[in-house]
């Protein structure tokens, strides 16, 4: 059996703790792989947690938005295989830690990468736009996530 997102998780086992060398291999990735790459972090990003579910951050009292919940699921595909393995389903309490973690890397650096995490999904996005037709990108993105939903018709 293989690891879901194998090719994510290698590119981020062959990068880390090096932010300049993460970015440098995306800049050698084609343009289908980008588009796949990108769809894995859509979906292991929502194995952790949907973007319009944030878990309750009691320092905020409140729950994440939809926007600083993508930002924290980012950030935790960003930290590789096994930190994402532990983050997949967990619950607020996990996840509300994990944004600490996240914040208190903004602020000082550090962690499991040298300096801060790349914002993992963008990367892929930005260097597909500086290379190739910028408007077809999430499109492509679209298709590849709609490809990996099983028909409903295959199951009559």
């Amino acid at each position: 059996m293989t690891r879901a997102y194998a090719r994510l998780w290698d590119l981020l086992d062959a990068s880390m703790p090096d932010p300049a060398r993460f970015h440098a291999l995306v800049a050698e990735l084609d343009e289908d792989l980008l588009v796949v790459l990108y769809a894995d972090v859509v979906d292991a990003s929502a194995e952790v947690r949907a973007k319009w579910e944030g878990p309750f951050v009691p320092e905020l009292d409140g729950c994440l938005s939809e926007d600083s919940c993508e930002d924290l699921t980012d950030w935790v595909v960003g930290q590789g295989h096994d930190y994402w393995s532990r983050a997949r389903g967990g619950d607020d309490e996990a996840l509300a830690a994990m944004w600490r973690e996240s914040g208190a890397e903004r602020q000082a650096g550090g962690g499991r990468w040298t300096g801060k995490t790349p914002a993992i999904g963008p990367a892929f996005f930005n260097s597909y736009a500086a290379r190739f037709d910028r408007k077809q990108f999430l499109e492509a993105v679209e298709d590849e996530l709609a490809s990996r939903v099983p028909d409903d018709d295959e199951d009559a």
